[in-house]
């Protein structure tokens, strides 16, 4: 049953090629989607409704085809571990490029009813979630296995937008996302026993596996005044399965995405120059990603039980802030800071190594230029600043012990087309 929800989904994602495209790996922050900057309460184009789904009520008729690569620079460093060949440094981004695609599209238009007439708005989206992650290593590493370590998890949401803007202060909106995941696990053979996994045969080498589950997005878009707007966007949890490796993810495969929570002020300062910040929640504390290596009593946590061990990550907090000025009626520059309260503790870089997710600093630079009134074209380099999170009592003892530090940086580039129809 579940094979065929996800062909269906295949299917009916394949239908909408000429508008969006499904196959999209590793994202940055999602307000930076589609290679546009669109802040949570300032909605600009099609792109607007993947950040907050009332937007697109705003923002004029628009089809976005985008395009974005993604390249990872990630290290770690074991040091003091008494399995013989195990110190050293090894590089974790032996597969160090992702490319993908993404596309929205909007169309507004009046809804007539018995209570009025009301502007309204759908659309359309695919991207890919900065849910997703990969790390391959360069050469095998003798505490986990005989083969280089080799871990991805992607994820790709599509789905369909509405919005109606209730007055002229205020406008709502919906996504539903129709979320797939795929995951690929490769090296872990040495945790692959009824010592590391309470499902010994479903930890390791099982080929692709992906599910598909729905969840649904609420975005509230609120103008304060001339100036100041205001904006917000929750997203729950979203549960996924993954039979084939039920002995790696805990709850006997059964993990999940954590609550999101974002909140933004925008200002327009004048004619050409506008700024805003928005802070956004994500909360990894209910999800099974928070559950440490061990018990407090030292004890490991058997993979694939319900207190299966994990990679340990705490709520995290995304500070963004950055502005817009516009040169031209048909250039305007953009620049970002986005800083990220660090998610992984210094005593769970153990597991945390097999695919490293490191910066807290990232900049973003861009640009759009209107070709004329109906087309245009933007572009966005983002660059995460190299970070080092050194380990603390970070290897248990039957795994040999010692510490690992770990390190990564990134760096993105993407290219977005416009058109208004």
């Amino acid at each position: 049953m579940k094979n065929l929800k996800f062909k269906f989904l295949k299917s009916f994602c394949a239908g909408l090629g000429l508008v969006v495209s499904i196959f999209s790996p590793e994202s940055g922050d999602a307000a930076l989607t589609g290679g546009r900057f669109n802040p949570t309460a300032h909605p600009l184009d099609a792109f607007c409704s993947v950040n907050n789904p009332s937007g697109i009520v705003e923002v004029p008729d628009q089809i976005d085809l985008g395009f974005r690569w993604y390249n990872m620079d990630k290290e770690a460093d074991y040091m003091g571990n008494t399995i013989p060949g195990a110190n050293g440094k090894y590089t974790v981004s032996a597969k160090p490029n992702w490319f993908f695609y993404e596309g929205a599209v909007n169309k507004k238009f009046t809804l007539d009813t018995c209570w009025g007439c009301w502007d309204v708005a759908v659309g359309l989206y695919s991207y890919n979630s900065p849910t997703s992650i990969r790390g391959s290593y360069n050469r095998p590493i003798p505490i986990a296995g005989n083969q280089p370590i080799e871990l991805e998890v992607w994820h790709q949401r599509t789905g369909p937008v509405f919005a109606v803007k209730l007055n002229e202060c205020h406008s709502i909106g919906v996504s539903i996302d129709f979320n797939v995941f795929r995951v690929n696990i490769k090296g872990l053979e040495f945790f692959d026993n009824s010592f590391g996994s309470v499902s010994p045969g479903f930890v390791t080498d099982k080929g692709h596996e992906a599910d598909l589950t729905v969840r649904p997005s609420l975005g509230w878009l609120w103008h304060i005044n001339e100036k100041w707007t205001f904006g917000a966007k929750f997203s729950p949890y979203t549960p996924f399965t993954m039979k084939r490796y039920k002995g790696f993810f805990a709850r006997h495969g059964r993990a999940s995405t954590p609550n999101e929570l974002t909140i933004a002020l925008h200002c327009e300062v004048n004619s050409k120059l506008s700024g805003g910040i928005e802070v956004e929640w994500v909360n990894f504390k209910d999800t099974v990603l928070n559950h440490p290596l061990l018990f407090p009593n030292g004890n490991f946590r058997t993979l694939g039980s319900d207190q299966g061990a994990s990679i340990g990550w705490q709520d995290a907090f995304f500070i963004s802030t950055g502005g817009a000025y516009k040169f031209t009626d048909c250039f305007t520059t953009n620049v970002a800071y986005i800083y990220r309260t660090r998610r992984i503790p210094h005593s769970q870089t153990f597991f945390n190594s097999i695919s490293i997710r490191a910066p807290e600093n990232i900049l973003a630079v861009g640009f759009t230029y209107k070709f004329c009134d109906k087309n245009d074209i933007a572009m966005l380099y983002t660059h995460g600043f190299e970070k080092e999170i050194k380990g603390r009592n970070s290897i248990p003892a039957f795994a040999g012990g010692g510490e690992v530090n770990i390190k990564g940086s990134n760096n993105t580039l993407g290219v977005t087309l416009g058109h208004k129809f």
